[in-house]
C-alpha cells in the first residue's frame, strides 16, 4: 500500500492526532515551550505556550521568536500546569503522528522529567508514526551517504514540493496545520513509492 493511500486513510478522523512542538533547543536538557495537537479533521485539540525552567538560547528564539518575556506576555504557564491535560488529549487518540516524531516525543519526555513527572505517557494501544520518515519514502530520494536510506526533507521543503501554500511559522499550531496540509496533498495523489514502514508501538 502506498504512503499516499496510507495517509489518505488517516485523514478526516477525530482519533488521529498530529503533534508539533517548539523547544529551547535540541539537546538532552532542552524543553518544550510551545505545543499543539490537532486531529486530521483540522480541529485544534490542545495548543499552549509553555514557560520553561531553563534558559531560552538566542539561537532558538531566532527560529521561533519566543523569548521568556514574550512567553510571559502570552500567559505561558510551566509544564506542570499542562502535563495532565496533554496526557488526557493524547489518550483521546488512537494514532499519534508528527513530522519528526522521535524528536517531539523525546522533548516531551525530557520536559516532563524535568518537572518531576518522569515522562509523558501514551496509552499502550496508541499507534505512532513519523510523517517525516513516511514522506522521505514517498519522495524516494536516495540518501547521499547512508546507503539504503531515503533523504529526509524539511517540512517547508515538503510543503513547497507538494504545492501547499503557507509558510512554516515555527509556532506549534501553525506547523501542525502545515503538516496536515502536506498530508492532504500527498493523500490526494495516490500511487508513489510503496510504503513499508508499518506502525510504531
Amino acid at each position: 500500500m502506498s504512503i499516499a493511500t496510507q495517509w489518505k486513510g488517516l485523514l478526516d478522523r477525530r482519533d488521529v492526532l498530529i503533534l508539533d512542538t517548539e523547544t529551547t533547543g535540541v539537546g538532552n536538557r532542552s524543553e518544550v515551550l510551545d505545543i499543539a495537537l490537532i486531529n486530521t479533521r483540522g480541529r485544534m485539540v490542545y495548543s499552549a505556550p509553555v514557560l520553561p525552567q531553563g534558559r531560552i538560547p538566542a539561537s532558538a528564539s531566532a527560529v521561533h521568536g519566543l523569548t521568556r518575556a514574550r512567553l510571559r506576555a502570552m500567559g505561558a504557564k510551566p509544564w506542570a500546569e499542562h502535563h495532565a491535560a496533554v496526557e488526557r488529549c493524547l489518550a483521546g487518540g488512537s494514532v499519534l503522528l508528527a513530522y519528526n516524531l522521535d524528536f517531539d516525543l523525546r522533548l516531551l519526555g525530557q520536559t516532563a522529567e524535568r518537572h518531576g513527572f518522569g515522562d509523558v505517557h501514551l496509552p499502550t494501544a496508541t499507534k505512532v508514526r513519523c510523517l517525516m520518515l513516511d514522506y522521505a519514502e514517498w519522495r524516494g530520494v536516495p540518501h547521499p551517504w547512508r546507503k539504503g536510506e531515503w533523504q529526509w526533507h524539511k517540512l517547508t521543503e515538503a510543503a513547497a514540493y507538494e504545492g501547499v501554500g503557507g509558510v512554516q511559522s515555527h509556532r506549534a499550531l501553525d506547523d501542525a496545520k502545515l503538516t496536515l496540509a502536506v498530508m492532504r496533498a500527498v493523500g490526494a495523489k495516490g500511487g508513489g513509492v510503496l510504503g513499508s514502514l508499518g506502525w510504531g508501538r
